[in-house]
């Protein structure tokens, strides 16, 4: 359960990383960011117990807000917005629309490219054989009630995300799930509660059942009858490594090819995404190699290619070649980016792999 709450926690940050920086200056996105790293700082310094020793259930799952999911889009939308906000602008100005394309395109690689199984990991107050008795009790209590209260407001989605997040605080994947499924019906377009849902089926051993949670959106968008936006960089993600876990790598990597034709993500992105679902994919692992070194060659300058080879270097027990590929990774990412970068490069080297 702590994988599946630190990474539904970690993509619901990320995202609001993501979407707060559209529409505001590029102090203000720094800013964000900025106060978003201290903010992860304070919580993993105090844990998930505040000082009267009540358990913080949003400290172990995390769905986003109780309103209609609003999601970011890809990066080639966000790079397109730039543009047309700086195009009369002079020589100045340019380059500062390379650093905040450069700084979203680095909170994009958080939630992009790290592997589904590199997460950055909450602190929650375990013993060897998981939550402490008197911990499990309480959060067994705040299920009981909400559960209760939800016969009177069985549509309620905040108690009914409540519930689902006891039920899997107590890693009670069966418990939890019709409540998530209660919660998708409610809002059948809100991303973090379908990829809620999906994190969910994965975690019970069912990645099939994840899978057509992501298609109810990913498809109705490919055909156009969706909500006219690009799902968001980490849900397409967790589509395509959902497709993976479910064995079916070549529709994946069909899927991957679809979304940069439709111009959901920008080039390098595009290519980045098909490398990962080649990564996943058992005998393809040359193939993910060849594909990171492609990327890098036709475009040198940019830091993702070198970011996202040296988690691939990492997952395969490569630990040298990943530290060169950092190197290089830092040295040509803006220093507006660097607290992201970093977060990438911490997240893959903090992995048992």
């Amino acid at each position: 359960m702590a994988r599946v709450g630190a990474r539904a926690d970690a993509r619901a940050n990320a995202e609001e990383t993501t979407t707060t920086t559209v529409g505001a200056s590029f102090d203000e996105k720094l800013e964000a960011v900025r106060a978003d790293a201290a903010k992860k700082r304070r919580e993993g310094a105090r844990g998930t117990s505040g000082a009267s020793g009540t358990f913080d259930m949003d400290a172990k799952v995390s769905f986003g807000g109780g309103g209609a999911a609003k999601p970011a889009g890809p990066m080639a939308n966000y790079m397109d917005e730039e543009r047309g906000a700086t195009a009369s602008e002079d020589e100045d100005g340019n380059q500062t629309l390379v650093r905040v394309v450069s700084f979203l395109a680095a909170c994009a690689l958080v939630v992009v490219f790290i592997p589904s199984d590199l997460t950055f990991q909450a602190a929650i107050p375990q013993g060897k054989g998981g939550l402490s008795d008197s911990v499990k009790e309480e959060v067994q209590k705040q299920a009981d009630a909400v559960v209760e209260a939800l016969s009177a407001a069985p549509e309620d989605a905040d108690k009914l995300r409540q519930a689902a997040q006891s039920f899997l605080a107590l890693d009670d994947y069966p418990k939890a799930l019709p409540y998530l499924e209660r919660l998708v019906a409610v809002d059948p377009t809100n991303e973090e509660n379908v990829s809620a849902l999906a994190e969910t089926w994965i975690a019970d051993g069912q990645p099939r059942r994840a899978v057509e949670a992501f298609r109810s959106i990913i498809d109705a968008d490919v055909l156009g009858k969706g909500q006219q936006t690009a799902p968001s960089p980490s849900f397409l993600r967790g589509f395509l490594d959902a497709l993976g876990k479910d064995g079916r790598n070549g529709l994946a990597l069909d899927y991957a090819k679809t979304f940069s034709k439709k111009g959901w993500v920008d080039e390098v992105d595009g290519r980045l995404l098909e490398a990962r679902v080649q990564s996943a994919w058992k005998g393809h692992g040359k193939d993910a190699e060849i594909a990171y070194e492609a990327v890098i060659t036709e475009h040198p300058e940019d830091f993702r290619g070198y970011l996202a080879q040296g988690v691939f270097f990492r997952t395969v027990g490569k630990p040298d070649a990943a530290e060169d590929a950092f190197r290089k990774a830092k040295s040509l990412a803006p220093s507006d980016t660097a607290s992201v970068v970093n977060q990438v490069i911490a997240a893959s080297k903090a992995s048992k792999r």
